[in-house]
Order: C-alpha cells, then sequence, then structure tokens
C-alpha cells in the first residue's frame, strides 16, 4: 500500500507539469477557426477573446476552448468595422469596446458581453488618423493613442513619410482635452510623394501602459521604461532586463531589402515594377539603434510584463515580469525572465495565452490555465512549446 501512496503523491506533485492543461482555440473550421490572430485577453466574464484580422471580428470561447460567439465583423455600420484596431474591456467591467486604424470609422464601438451592440463614442478630431490603444477607467475617462499621417519630404531621389504618435485623454464629447506623450517618426519611404509607401525597419516603437494614475512609457531605445502622471509629467525612470539596444548593420538592411523584394514580386508583379526600385534606393537606415522592446503588458498583481523585441530568432522571444512599484524599482531591476517560442503573451487572471506557428505555418492560438505559481506555469509553458 505504501508503494501506491508515494505514487499517487508524486503523481500530485507532477501533474501540474504535464501540458494536458495546455489547448488550442480557434483550430476548428467554421466561424470560430482563427486565421490571423491579433490580441488575445481574457474577458470580464471569464471568457477569452480575440481579434482575427482575416475577417475582421473578435472571436469568443469559453474557458476550455469552446467557440461561443464572435463580434464586429467588416462593413460600414455600427458594431461592425471598417478597419480593426484594438479591443479592450470598460473599466466597470461591463462592455467590450473596439478601436478602428486609419480609414476607419472615426469612433469607438461598445458591445456589451453578450455580443449585444451599445453604442458608438464618436471622436471629434480634425486630421487623417488611426486609432491604436484605448484605456477605458472606471469612471469613464477615456486614454488613447493615435496615429497621425504627417509630412512627406523629399530625400535624394525618394521621399520618406513621417507618422507622429500621440497619447491623448478624451473628454466627454470626444475631443482632445490633453495631449499627454508626443512622438514624431520616419515611418515609411516611397519613389512617389502620393503613395505607394514601404514601412522602413527598426522604427522606433511607442508602447504603454496605464496603472494605478501612472503610465509607463518605452520607445525601445533605452534599458529603461519612463514612468509619467495623467499630466504627462516625467517622474522616474525604472531598470530592465533589457540590453542596450543594438547599432543597424548593412546586413540588417540587406536582410530587409532581400526579403522585401522577394515578397513584393511574388506578390504584384506590376506593382514591384512601378515601385519597387524604392528597396535598392533606401540604402543608409535613417535610424541608428534597433528598439530593444516590443510590448507592455499589464499583468495581475500590479506587474508590467516586457517583451524584448526579437533579433537573432524571430520565433523566440525574451519575456520578463517587473514590480515598478517597488521602492528599489528605478535603482535596480527586480523580476524575472523567460524566453519563449511565439509572440503575444498575456497573463491574466485564469491564463497564460500566446500564439506560435505550427510546421506548416499556421497561426495557433494556445492557452494555459494557470495557478498560482507563475513561474513555474510559464516554465510548463516553454517545456511545451519547445517540444512543438
Amino acid at each position: 500500500m505504501k508503494f501506491f501512496y508515494y505514487i499517487f503523491i508524486i503523481f500530485l506533485l507532477i501533474s501540474p507539469l504535464i501540458s494536458g492543461s495546455i489547448y488550442k482555440i480557434g483550430i476548428d473550421d467554421g466561424p470560430g477557426e482563427i486565421i490571423f490572430p491579433g490580441e488575445i485577453k481574457e474577458g470580464p466574464d471569464g471568457n477569452i477573446y480575440v481579434s482575427d484580422y482575416s475577417d475582421s471580428f473578435i472571436k469568443v470561447y469559453s474557458p476550455e476552448g469552446k467557440y461561443i460567439r464572435r463580434i464586429g465583423g467588416k462593413g460600414e455600420g455600427p458594431g461592425e468595422m471598417k478597419r480593426m484596431g484594438r479591443f479592450g474591456f470598460t473599466g466597470d467591467k461591463k462592455n467590450l469596446f473596439f478601436t478602428e486604424y486609419f480609414t476607419g470609422h472615426r469612433w469607438i464601438t461598445f458591445i456589451d458581453l453578450s455580443g449585444k451592440f451599445k453604442k458608438v463614442f464618436k471622436l471629434n478630431i480634425k486630421g487623417f488618423y488611426g486609432m491604436r490603444k484605448a484605456v477605458i477607467l472606471p469612471d469613464g475617462k477615456i486614454f488613447l493613442s493615435l496615429d497621425y499621417s504627417a509630412d512627406v519630404n523629399p530625400v535624394k531621389g525618394y521621399f520618406t513619410y513621417s507618422r507622429l504618435s500621440v497619447l491623448v485623454e478624451i473628454g466627454p464629447g470626444g475631443d482632445i482635452i490633453k495631449k499627454i506623450i508626443t512622438r514624431n517618426k520616419v515611418a515609411s519611404v516611397s519613389v512617389i510623394s502620393s503613395g505607394a509607401m514601404i514601412e522602413i525597419p527598426y522604427q522606433p516603437v511607442f508602447k504603454w501602459v496605464l496603472l494605478k494614475n501612472r503610465i509607463f512609457f518605452a520607445d525601445g531605445l533605452s534599458k529603461r521604461i519612463k514612468e509619467f502622471d495623467l499630466s504627462g509629467k516625467l517622474k522616474r525612470k525604472i531598470n530592465t532586463h533589457l540590453p542596450e539596444p543594438e547599432n543597424i548593420t548593412e546586413k540588417d538592411l540587406m536582410e530587409w531589402r532581400n526579403d522585401n523584394k522577394s515578397y513584393f514580386k511574388n506578390r504584384d508583379k506590376t506593382w514591384f515594377a512601378n515601385f519597387g526600385k524604392i528597396f535598392d534606393m533606401y540604402k543608409r537606415s535613417i535610424y541608428k539603434k534597433k528598439p530593444n522592446l516590443s510590448e507592455l503588458k499589464i499583468i495581475p498583481g500590479d506587474r508590467i510584463l516586457i517583451a524584448e523585441s526579437s533579433q537573432e530568432n524571430s520565433n523566440i522571444k525574451r519575456y520578463s515580469i517587473i514590480e515598478p512599484f517597488e521602492k528599489a524599482g528605478n535603482k535596480k531591476f527586480k523580476g524575472f525572465f523567460i524566453d519563449l517560442k511565439g509572440s503575444g503573451l498575456e497573463i491574466t487572471g485564469n491564463f497564460i495565452l500566446i500564439k506560435y506557428k505550427d510546421d506548416e505555418e499556421n497561426n495557433i492560438v494556445c492557452c494555459l490555465k494557470r495557478g498560482d505559481d507563475l513561474k513555474r506555469n510559464l516554465g510548463e509553458l516553454q517545456r511545451h512549446l519547445n517540444n512543438l
């Protein structure tokens, strides 16, 4: 009997490490299939929400991964979207909302958690812009990042296109009442001044989260992230595990050039014949450094998840977790990091979610039901992904 007792105890100890608690979402044919996943979130109702850029729907799954419904879809009317941006949940946890990017509707759409359309909140903002991330607090305050199409300038036979990114607070009437963080950058190039733009590589990022009335921001050009108050005043800089940004080399540009030339030749030969020479004309990088960071996210416990930009291997990312409100947070990095295959890691109250590509280049959404030991759960996910 003692032998079986010990076997039972060992099973209890190792069972959390068995990847049977990891499953895939949206792999079955039909309306719940996920082709090109964007954001992945756990909703206030405990369900899993995934945006799919292939058909502009936000798809909803039970905690067990069973398809329930979809929200949005391509269209002109309320409850539909012209061009998918980002989505989130209101601070009162009653509704889902989504934004739209360039050429999309100029409003924020609200849907209740049952999938019923509630309203649109129209923005009173001039200029050509697209909405990205938004945060809506329990008191209804809206913080929103906007990208504006900015200047076009000639540079040695081709043209550069700038993009202005701004984090703003939106008033009750849809107006901008406060600009908090502003960054301008060259984002694309073209052989003409009226379109056919190509995004240039290694642009600075514009990543932010709002936590406890503080905004944490990074552009990927430093080992530190910046903490601002809601007025935009810099409060401190917090150390992370991130390496110093690396220099952009001729080899980096050559790889970018060859990959894009091959892609566009196969995708659209006419376009490439007319505009493809831009790849050879962009000989010197506008930016000197590669951004070292690709994402900031809030996770349970008032902590921040940082994703390092992939440089050597695009299939593996390094993630770290920091405690921004610890007293030593601005002096020494305190936390841990882990390398994972895939991208878009999300850590929620009940799940760890990530995206990866299988051997046939299909996009897969992977879900792990998490326990109390986050570090152990991430180790389980790491082992599962490494064995694929």
